[in-house]
């Protein structure tokens, strides 16, 4: 690389030149000048090459069907349709909805066991992308690619956002921000945020219902927030309340805790298991029954 640029260098100044151990004087000599000239759009080139290769192992490509690790073809047939669900059986992925017509298409991530879920959602049942659903109305199922671009490792899960899911969704975002993907609305995984109903579909909410009907909806909710409030409260309290654990004879104490959640974990079990003894009367751990502790010995 070095010598093509000191070549070309001294052929446009048409000066002498020493690299490597040739040496040239361009301003005297014609045939030397001629030489310099091919020699140095030779070195350039190759090095050209060189570079031109280099950048194109470091960016990966743009053709979601170039980097894809599986194309499903002809979507419209049912066999076809049973193959990306056999295929793709407790497996989490990102795949792709590509359109053969435009170019256009969807990237998304599916949880283990939910890639089939996710096409069916998208291409079959219209519950998907609603950009998904207009092209594949427009221009029929049979013209559009399932890809899956990449397989995910490992079991993931949709619970909470863990740790899996959002290293899931961290891929996903990554392909939306390289790929640039037209039918997506969202160009960050996992969130809602930049999405904007149409005005149409503004109007279309304010007239749906009457101001009447809007006050019943939202004294509703009212109301459920307060129960659920309530609700909230009671299970704390039932949840911070002293438990005795009886012998079988219901007579004879075992222990006492002062809340279920401390029983649970001396026993290392779940609360729910507890609460489940206390609810049916069932004989805890072939010790004997639990109880509230109060007077009464009997749930509130």
């Amino acid at each position: 690389m070095l010598k093509a640029r000191a070549i070309q260098h001294a052929v446009q100044n048409f000066e002498s030149y020493n690299i490597e151990g040739e040496s040239f004087d361009l301003s005297q000599n014609t045939s030397a000048k001629s030489v310099a000239i091919c020699d140095g759009f030779s070195a350039s080139a190759e090095s050209s090459a060189a570079e031109n290769q280099m950048q194109t192992n470091l960016v990966p490509s743009m053709d979601p069907l170039k980097t894809a690790k599986k194309v499903y073809k002809n979507l419209h047939l049912v066999e076809i349709q049973l193959q990306i669900k056999n295929e793709n059986r407790q497996k989490s992925a990102i795949y792709c909805i590509f359109n053969l017509i435009n170019g256009k298409f969807y990237i998304g991530s599916a949880t283990t066991n939910r890639i089939n879920v996710r096409f069916r959602n998208h291409c079959i049942n219209g519950t998907g992308n609603s950009n998904v659903k207009k092209a594949i109305n427009k221009y029929g199922l049979q013209n559009f690619y399932f890809l899956i671009l990449e397989y995910f490792p490992g079991i993931v899960l949709k619970e909470n956002l863990k740790k899996a899911h959002l290293n899931l969704l961290a891929l996903e975002t990554n392909y939306l921000t390289l790929l640039q993907p037209e039918y997506n609305i969202l160009k960050d995984a996992g969130s809602s945020a930049g999405y904007k109903h149409s005005e149409e579909t503004k109007s279309q909410m304010k007239e749906t219902y009457s101001d009447a009907e809007k006050a019943v909806y939202i004294n509703a909710a009212y109301q459920r927030y307060l129960t659920q409030q309530n609700l909230r409260e009671r299970l704390s309290k039932l949840a911070c309340k002293p438990v005795i654990l009886f012998l079988k004879d219901e007579k004879t104490v075992h222990s006492k805790y002062p809340s279920v959640r401390n029983m649970a974990k001396i026993f290392g079990c779940c609360h729910k298991t507890i609460n489940k003894s206390i609810n049916n009367m069932l004989i805890f751990k072939d010790i004997g029954y639990i109880k509230y502790d109060d007077k009464t010995n009997n749930k509130p």
